[in-house]
């Protein structure tokens, strides 16, 4: 199954460089986005054209806003904008 985009939320650059690598070797998609912070992310899918990622990738425990945080203000966004997403 591929997809047109994974999404990445972490705030450690390590986490986030492993698994960018894992996703390229599972070639499900040739667009990884990579955020280090939640708000950075939020801000991204609020200006994004064009829907949000199928898949999403959060880490919970971030210092700015903890993934749970990041989950409430994602559902305040427009049904149109994360339709397509799987959590």
């Amino acid at each position: 199954m591929a997809v047109n985009e994974i999404l990445l939320i972490d705030d450690n650059y390590i986490d986030n460089f492993i698994n960018k690598i894992i996703v390229a070797k599972e070639n499900i998609t040739k667009n990884v986005t990579v955020m280090l912070f939640s708000l950075e992310a939020l801000d991204y899918l609020k200006n994004k054209r064009r829907g949000v990622p199928e898949l999403i990738f959060l880490d919970i425990k971030m210092a700015e806003m903890d993934g749970f945080e990041f989950l409430d203000e994602f559902e305040k966004l427009l049904d149109e904008q994360k339709k397509s997403a799987i959590f």
